[in-house]
């Protein structure tokens, strides 16, 4: 019995301790967003976005929002740039090389991309009036996705230094 509690204390510290460096980590992350300059500013700009999205009551404009966070992060600035390439292949292939974790995932977002961002084209273009049960779960993988994007953009500003 006396060594359960002593197990349990260790635990607790043990917890505590990594608990702190999560903490740690996570303000060290979110002070790379205040750094200057563009990516930083887009860091920012999507983050706010984000935000947006996730706090919206509103699932039609929650939906634009999240898509708003890929295109700012993922988007290209120059047409020259993307001038064969629709806004959607682009943030669809940004996104899928960006986040991935194996092909096979890799695989499975290039597949789930076209739909997430018709649905977007159907609210903005179309005046969609209200999402599917369907849709709606592609709006909790669009948003992870967005989670994801911002994630590894950040693990790329703090690599730049």
């Amino acid at each position: 019995m006396q060594q359960m509690a002593l197990s349990a204390v260790a635990l607790a510290e043990a917890t505590k301790v990594s608990f702190r460096a999560w903490i740690a980590g996570a303000l060290q992350a979110i002070a790379v967003c205040f750094r200057e300059g563009a990516a930083c500013a887009k860091l920012r700009l999507a983050g706010r976005w984000f935000f947006d999205s996730i706090a919206s009551r509103d699932e039609l404009s929650s939906y634009v929002q999240a898509v708003v966070v890929l295109e700012t992060l993922l988007g290209e600035d120059d047409p020259e740039r993307r001038k064969d390439l629709s806004l959607g292949a682009l943030l669809k292939n940004r996104c899928a090389y960006m986040i991935a974790n194996n092909h096979s995932e890799r695989k499975r977002i290039m597949t789930t991309f076209p739909s997430i961002y018709r649905v977007r084209s159907d609210i903005v273009h179309s005046g969609k009036p209200r999402l599917t049960h369907s849709e709606r779960e592609l709006l909790n993988t669009l948003r992870s996705y967005c989670a994801r994007v911002i994630l590894a953009e950040v693990k790329l500003v703090r690599l730049d230094g």
